[in-house]
Parts: structure tokens; C-alpha cells; sequence
């Protein structure tokens, strides 16, 4: 993940760099007030560390944006790995 932001300071235009990797994502919601929900991305890399927090309007936005483009995430897949259950062995020691 890469964030870059710039940030204008006494007429003065400064740009920053970062990346690193997703290391949690974390949804807060509230069901008495839906609106107000709101997602973390929490990422470190390796001399920094950030979150990025959506509300529910960004992130309505960014799906119907991703929903439009969806030939980009053709190669996406998600792996989900079960562990296998032992069977018992039948011989005796």
C-alpha cells in the first residue's frame, strides 16, 4: 500500500511518502445510527505506520467506483483455507 499527501504550509506545498503493508481493517458500525459507520485500514511499513479511516459515504463511493471498473479486479482472487480434519486411524500399536 502507498499514501502520498500534500499539505500546504505558509504558502509553502509539502508532498509525503509512505507505504506499507494492511496489517488489520477494522469495521465500526453503529445500528442505532447506520450512517456513522466508519472503516479503519491500519498499515506499518518499516520506519512508519498509519491508519486510514472511510466513513460510510467514502466508502459507498469507492465501491460504486469499483463496481464500475470491475475488468481491473478480474485477477483478484480471495483464498480461504480450511484445516482438514484427521481421521482417526483404525491400526492398533
Amino acid at each position: 500500500m502507498e499514501i502520498k499527501t500534500k499539505k500546504l504550509i505558509n504558502n509553502k506545498l509539502f508532498k509525503s511518502q509512505s507505504s506499507g503493508n494492511i496489517k488489520d481493517v477494522f469495521i465500526e458500525e453503529d445500528f442505532l445510527n447506520p450512517s456513522s459507520a466508519k472503516i479503519s485500514i491500519c498499515f506499518r511499513g518499516i520506519d512508519n505506520s498509519g491508519i486510514v479511516e472511510f466513513n460510510s459515504e467514502e466508502i459507498n463511493l469507492l465501491y460504486e467506483e469499483l463496481s464500475k471498473n470491475r475488468e481491473i479486479l478480474k485477477g483478484v482472487k480471495v483464498l480461504e483455507f480450511k484445516p482438514e480434519k484427521r481421521k482417526k486411524s483404525s491400526r492398533k500399536r
